[in-house]
């Protein structure tokens, strides 16, 4: 993806956008394109799509955490229970890069 994400970068770049918030604003833009105008002929045509498999899960406001193991910048493995604190809520924010 690396590879990918640097060509769609240096694209945007060659078409004005400079700094790297504006390349990901058209980096995205371009990603969606099909999703955002679908009426147009240009974006019926998609080279390449992922098999997007997202879905709401199953927990719901108030559910005990399942300890599953994550990791962590450096590739190490840790455990979520060992980032939260029984004694306060936590929070989760989730999301994935391809």
């Amino acid at each position: 993806m690396e590879v990918t994400e640097s060509v769609q970068r240096s694209i945007a770049q060659k078409h004005g956008f400079i700094d790297p918030m504006m390349q990901d604003i058209a980096c995205n833009m371009t990603r969606r394109a099909h999703l955002l105008y679908p009426m147009n002929e240009k974006f019926k045509k998609r080279l390449q799509i992922r098999n997007n498999k997202s879905n709401r899960g199953t927990l719901t406001q108030g559910d005990d955490l399942v300890n599953v193991q994550l990791f962590d910048r450096n590739q190490m493995p840790i455990d979520l229970n060992g980032l939260t604190d029984t004694d306060r809520r936590t929070i989760i924010f989730a999301g994935s890069q391809t």
